[in-house]
């Protein structure tokens, strides 16, 4: 629990900066997504890209800030090994979003259904890339707790010794 208040802390923190920042952003990962995609002879223009970037950036680094770490300078090291990443996956993830579109048939039908697709991709995958390159940098050894905790149906907590098969009080 501390550790999801210490993420919506960060988070709202970095909420400020990252809605500063998102317009300048998002024309940047228009021009990246089109190179990305002129790599692929695919010549498009993209004029308005509407995603939660740099959102997702701030989440990964609200994840990483509030995380607790055991060696120094840990979070620093996640943040820039991650920041490159999150960068990346967001110019893909656009990119793959406009796919669809450039290769679906023809028909209104085939048209709406490679709408739909390009949004699913661009809406869902920013979301999770933050959470999948925090677990990989820095968040593994936060997950399984959470899992067995999940499992067990109670908090992550350790039983204090010798408690094991004892019946839970009232």
């Amino acid at each position: 629990m501390k550790l999801l208040l210490r993420v919506l802390g960060w988070a709202t923190l970095l909420a400020f900066p990252c809605l500063w920042l998102s317009s300048p952003w998002q024309t940047l990962l228009a021009r990246g997504s089109e190179l990305l995609l002129a790599l692929f002879r695919q010549s498009v223009s993209i004029d308005d890209v509407q995603v939660m970037a740099p959102f997702d950036v701030g989440l990964f680094v609200a994840l990483c800030l509030a995380t607790p770490v055991s060696r120094p300078g840990e979070r620093r090291r996640a943040i820039l090994l991650g920041l490159p990443a999150m960068i990346a996956l967001e110019v893909v993830v656009v990119a793959l979003g406009i796919v669809p579109g450039l290769t679906g048939g023809s028909g209104a039908d085939a048209e709406a259904g490679a709408a739909r697709l390009g949004a699913y991709i661009i809406e869902s995958v920013p979301w999770v890339s933050a959470l999948v390159v925090w677990v990989a940098l820095m968040g593994g050894r936060h997950i399984g707790p959470l899992l067995e905790a999940a499992a067990r149906g109670s908090s992550p907590r350790r039983d204090p010794p010798g408690a094991a098969g004892r019946a839970p009080r009232a």
